[in-house]
């Protein structure tokens, strides 16, 4: 079933008070934080790189029907 584009599939951390906050709470979250953002960088690279070859495979196509 195809998602809402609005709707967010990825889990929010929730936000710290000092009472709960540990240094190794932050250490956690300064890394997650970061691999999230690595993630998201190589699914954008892979998207990108099918939308390449989508393109280049409709552009030759295109290119023998004319």
């Amino acid at each position: 079933m195809p998602l809402d584009k609005k709707q967010h599939t990825t889990l929010t951390p929730n936000p710290t008070t000092a009472e709960s906050s540990s240094p190794q709470e932050g250490v956690q979250q300064a890394f997650h934080h970061h691999l999230r953002e690595q993630i998201r960088g190589a699914v954008q690279v892979v998207m990108e790189e099918i939308m390449r070859e989508e393109l280049t495979q409709s552009s030759s196509s295109t290119m023998g029907r004319v």
